[in-house]
């Protein structure tokens, strides 16, 4: 496994938990998650329980699906 390869699956590992984290506090259905980087951590949170979110950063740094605005 390449280098690269590996820190994503870390940082996948890493946003589960912070979603994790976060879900609690969330009121309604819907998050807009700024700053999202790669969008590990919006993904997390769908997974966790229904709800819209949209993420945003400044750069195209996506890599997993999702409602993403640049």
């Amino acid at each position: 496994m390449s280098i690269g390869r590996l820190l994503q699956s870390f940082m996948q590992h890493y946003a589960v938990g912070e979603a994790k984290t976060v879900a609690p506090y969330i009121v309604g259905s819907r998050v807009l998650d700024l700053g999202a980087g790669e969008n590990y951590v919006g993904a997390a949170l769908l997974n966790l329980q229904s709800m819209w979110v949209c993420s945003a950063d400044v750069g195209a740094f996506r890599r997993v699906p999702g409602l993403y605005d640049l």
